[in-house]
């Protein structure tokens, strides 16, 4: 099964390493609003296709986005 990835809009801002409050876009997210997790761009989980996979390495670069306020590479802040 090949890996593929996709950006998923944060509905849930208060657990941003959660899976469950992330939910799969088409195209780029457009982020506005306070400095929240917008969106992350992941590894779409094949269990269900709607939720990312969060590792630890992406739970990090979310809190260093969050901690510096500025976007990275995976994870897009509300402006």
């Amino acid at each position: 099964m090949p890996i593929v990835y996709s950006w998923f809009v944060c509905v849930v801002p208060s657990n941003p390493c959660s899976p469950s409050s992330y939910i799969k876009i088409t195209g780029l997210p457009i982020c506005e609003g306070v400095e929240k997790v917008c969106a992350i761009y992941a590894q779409v989980d094949p269990n269900n296709t709607n939720r990312p996979l969060i590792p630890n390495s992406l739970c990090s670069e979310i809190a260093m986005a969050l901690s510096n306020e500025m976007n990275t590479d995976n994870v897009k802040l509300r402006e």
